[in-house]
């Protein structure tokens, strides 16, 4: 036996399936959860931490004091040393 229910219209039925929040709002109501905004702002203040130890912001250092390198440093401009030695 079949049971047959009312005969729907197509806007009832289309009306029945909801449409799914965007993707932007679903975020948004997640970064609004107390747990999750906590866990951003500890990341963000670790990364900060990082940040300032490492001097994220000074250009990186080639060669050290002391440092002979390996290999022959070409300089932008000429430059000459005087010779002390050889100048007496």
């Amino acid at each position: 036996m079949s049971t047959v229910g009312p005969t729907r219209t197509r806007s009832q039925r289309v009306a029945s399936v909801g449409q799914q929040p965007s993707w932007w709002w679903q975020l948004w109501i997640r970064l609004k959860e107390p747990g999750v905004f906590t866990r951003l702002m500890l990341c963000a203040a670790a990364a900060m931490v990082l940040f300032i130890f490492s001097r994220g912001w000074a250009p990186p250092r080639t060669f050290y004091k002391g440092q002979i390198p390996e290999r022959h440093v070409i300089a932008r401009t000429p430059f000459t040393q005087i010779d002390q030695e050889k100048t007496r």
